[in-house]
């Protein structure tokens, strides 16, 4: 897998470096509580699997601090991500994503300035491209 051009792997990167951030940041943008710390907690949550994700991808770690029930259930040692992670993903991480998405687009008015209008619209392109991509990978793979 290492040194593929944008593979498995380095997609975890994207994850790490761009999603989670970005994620974080338009969670300051949710005026409801619930949902702004839903959508922060998951940002982290973001930056941390998809690291420990691509460290275990890319260096054969054998993440023995992490119970091995968890690992089996959300690490799968080749692809990073689970069936069981991404079902979580289509259920309810994405479908908050875009509800949150289309609260906050609703709320701008005036002229909102451009840092805003940047990380709600990345935002928006990632929770729907990344709710494609869950989708796609879990049809294309069998177990849970």
């Amino acid at each position: 897998m290492v040194g593929v051009p944008f593979g498995i792997p380095n997609s975890r990167l994207v994850d790490v470096f761009l999603i989670g951030p970005i994620t974080v940041l338009f969670s300051f943008f949710v005026k409801e509580e619930w949902l702004s710390l839903f959508i922060l907690f998951s940002g982290i949550l973001t930056i941390v699997y998809n690291g420990i994700n691509w460290a275990n991808i890319n260096t054969n770690s054998q993440l023995k601090w992490i119970p091995e029930s968890w690992r089996k259930k959300f690490i799968h040692p080749i692809r990073g991500k689970t069936q069981l992670v991404r079902l979580l993903n289509l259920l309810i991480m994405y479908p908050l994503f875009i509800y949150a998405f289309w609260i906050v687009t609703k709320r701008m008015t005036g002229k909102p300035c451009i840092t805003q209008k940047i990380v709600v619209v990345l935002f928006g392109i990632f929770a729907i491209l990344g709710f494609l991509y869950n989708l796609k990978n879990f049809l294309s793979h069998d177990t849970i």
